[in-house]
């Protein structure tokens, strides 16, 4: 879509190229966001590209296993499944990746560097969990934005302006967010 490309290429001061095979040419990981449908079709048009470049393939796509990417993508490239949630938008995310076999330390690090400006990450030991990882923090923010709803609308029922529930609400969440967090960590 030329506008939202040109937005994006000024927004983030990159290159947006309509050509996908251009764009994965030179590259040395590639992240493959596209729903999930519509796999199959953009990784075999890239299939010739990433045989000759071999990059590490990073896929967000949720469903889709290591074996199919590697099938659709000519076989043999390192290939990376991560679930990132909503929140990486803000750098506070938590994504949960799987390396497939045989893909490097090197590989590893490269998807950890992709990751890390978006919040924290884990690395998981079976591709089978990344089904829990959807449930858990894929589908989790949603749960947190309807206790702020839910709060706030106490709040209201209470007393309190609409504005100031809301507000108290997400402060609250968001505190106790950083307070599970250091408890966690010790």
């Amino acid at each position: 879509h030329p506008p939202t490309r040109a937005a994006l290429a000024q927004d983030l001061d990159i290159a947006a190229l309509a050509d996908n095979v251009a764009a994965v040419a030179d590259a040395n990981v590639v992240v493959l966001a596209v729903k999930p449908q519509e796999m199959p079709r953009v990784v075999g048009e890239l299939r010739d590209a990433l045989q000759r470049n071999r990059p590490t393939l990073i896929s967000i796509a949720a469903g889709l296993r290591c074996a199919d990417l590697d099938a659709w993508s000519g076989g043999g490239l390192a290939i990376v499944r991560a679930m990132p949630n909503r929140p990486a938008v803000v750098g506070a995310g938590a994504t949960a990746m799987f390396a497939a076999t045989g893909v490097t330390a090197a590989a590893r690090a490269a998807a950890e560097r992709v990751f890390d400006p978006s919040g924290s990450w884990v690395w998981l030991d079976d591709e089978s969990q990344m089904d829990a990882v959807t449930a858990l923090s894929g589908s989790g923010p949603a749960y947190f934005f309807l206790l702020a709803e839910c709060m706030a609308d106490a709040g209201v029922q209470l007393g309190l302006p609409l504005d100031t529930a809301r507000r108290l609400a997400v402060a609250t969440l968001h505190a106790a967010g950083l307070m599970a967090g250091t408890a966690l960590q010790t």
